[in-house]
């Protein structure tokens, strides 16, 4: 990748940046002399968390220079819409288990009842793994994610996807039919499940990430 180049990994829903996939690519892209940002997108208060607050902080951040982006599930999912907002400045994607039609995966996994408590009384819990805990997330998170639909991805964007077949968060079948619209889509379909997070499946991810960057071609 060209000289300047930074990289950006985005963790999953109710996760954080000590993530097993996050901890352990950030060790490898420090291996190649390289620095992997891992940013915090609970920004401070989960409870009130929105998707569109979570790309405001990206644009913000992230959305002035050069950027490589991995996403895992949710994380993908916003990825894809970074790069749909920065056209120019994100070079290429990775996505884990990219949480496509992300609000019906939600619906689904909540159920209807829970559905109907969490409209009616505004918020309801969530196991958060970042912080080992139950905590709060108001019913407004659901309705912003419901307004984002799967962005159409720029041609010029190289994207590789990597799903496990196994997957019972987010189904495969989601990002097979988005890797058929696009022709820059690459999928690997692997015998994972939504974690992809065993050790040996962690080093085929950060070979493939490696290769898809032309991480070896930096130094």
């Amino acid at each position: 990748m060209a000289i300047g180049m930074e990289y950006l990994y985005l963790h999953g829903f109710a996760s954080a940046p000590a993530s097993s996939k996050a901890q352990f690519l950030r060790s490898q892209f420090a291996g190649q002399g390289l620095t992997l940002h891992v940013p915090d997108l609970n920004l401070d208060d989960f409870s009130s968390l929105t998707i569109t607050k979570q790309l405001q902080f990206l644009v913000k951040e992230y959305g002035d220079r050069p950027v490589c982006v991995i996403g895992s599930s949710l994380g993908g999912f916003l990825a894809a819409h970074f790069a749909a907002i920065e056209t120019t400045q994100v070079r290429k994607l990775v996505l884990f288990a990219p949480a496509f039609q992300f609000s019906d995966c939600v619906a689904q996994r909540v159920g209807a009842e829970l559905m109907t408590q969490w409209r009616t009384d505004g918020e309801i819990m969530f196991y958060h793994y970042g912080s080992d805990r139950q905590v709060p997330l108001q019913y407004k998170f659901w309705l912003d994610a419901n307004s984002y639909r799967d962005p159409i991805t720029d041609p010029a964007v190289p994207i590789l996807i990597i799903h496990g077949i196994h997957d019972d968060v987010i189904p495969p079948r989601l990002s097979e039919d988005y890797a058929s619209k696009y022709a820059n889509v690459e999928l690997k379909l692997v015998d994972s499940d939504h974690r992809l997070a065993d050790r040996e499946m962690l080093l085929f991810l950060w070979q493939s990430v490696r290769n898809f960057l032309e991480l070896s071609q930096t130094n």
